[in-house]
């Protein structure tokens, strides 16, 4: 393990939101951030007294997932009140995948204001299965603006990526979010990923591949197994069979590029849209972290 002195600026977030207040396990248990920050700016406290946070290079970035002390450190940081911080350097497979939820590589945390709607319109009340069964969204808005209730109590909406935007079926949830947003009441929400798995038709042209080369032949766990790939792309330009009877290949995006990891399969429809066989085909959407590094 080595400790290094780092500017908190140059340190990223692994998350897209944080709590307000420090666990249950910590030396500041269930005290809120800004009570520390405040602590820290008035000389209560000072920067060796509070436990030094780990971070990770990960794509030539440092990241850390010791969140809240970040954000206690660029505040203080950004006030003037210090201008480098130890840290601890650890290894990327210490952190938990729970933990890399950051959507903009760290840079801050999630505001709602990002996110979008899935729905065209929703109820103005709440369903009978969740929690505040067919309360009105506006009470609950009332609520959280009035301090009855925290964004916390409310339980954390589910987010999912598509072309590079980020989207919520949890309309009802997510508009009182917007709203109490603009309305001053906070910056970011607490948010979960989930695996939404999407049917769409894109040209092979637009696909690009992982890999820098392919094999020549299937493999042995699929439907063609040991066939030349050439012979597949001959079988479809003949008609004897076609785009719908070869496995739809999986897509995801990544920094505004569409990524292919079945290159093999992608190889075949990039040389049939070529010679003209087909505009577009059949793809699945993934998740990055579905695809082997």
């Amino acid at each position: 393990m080595t400790i290094l002195s780092l500017p908190p600026s140059e340190i990223r977030y692994t998350q897209d939101s944080i709590g307000t207040t420090f666990g249950r396990s910590t030396r500041h248990a269930f005290q809120p951030i800004g009570e520390t920050l405040d602590d820290l700016l008035k000389g209560r406290c000072s920067i060796n007294t509070i436990p030094s946070i780990s971070v990770t290079w990960k794509n030539g970035k440092v990241y850390s997932a010791d969140n809240r002390r970040l954000w206690v450190f660029k505040k203080a940081e950004e006030l003037g009140s210090c201008n480098s911080i130890p840290v601890r350097e650890i290894d990327d497979y210490y952190i938990s995948s729970m933990k890399w939820t950051t959507v903009n590589d760290g840079e801050s945390f999630l505001p709602s204001s990002e996110i979008r709607f899935t729905q065209d319109s929703i109820g103005t009340t709440f369903g009978r299965s969740t929690r505040h069964a067919f309360q009105p969204i506006g009470e609950t808005l009332d609520d959280l603006l009035k301090g009855r209730c925290s964004i916390y109590s409310i339980p954390s909406i589910s987010v999912t990526w598509k072309k590079g935007k980020v989207y919520s079926v949890d309309s009802r949830r997510l508009w009182i979010c917007k709203k109490a947003e603009e309305l001053g009441s906070f910056n970011s929400i607490p948010s979960r990923f989930k695996v939404k798995m999407t049917i769409l038709s894109l040209p092979s042209s637009e696909i690009r591949f992982t890999q820098d080369s392919i094999g020549t032949t299937f493999g042995r766990s699929t439907r063609h197994a040991f066939q030349p790939i050439g012979e597949t792309l001959d079988d479809l330009l003949k008609g004897r069979c076609s785009i719908y009877s070869i496995p739809s290949i999986s897509v995801t995006w990544k920094k505004g590029k569409v990524y292919s990891a079945d290159s093999r399969r992608l190889w075949i429809c990039k040389k049939a849209e070529e010679l003209g066989s087909f505009n577009s085909i059949p793809v699945r959407e993934n998740d990055d972290y579905y695809i082997s590094p």
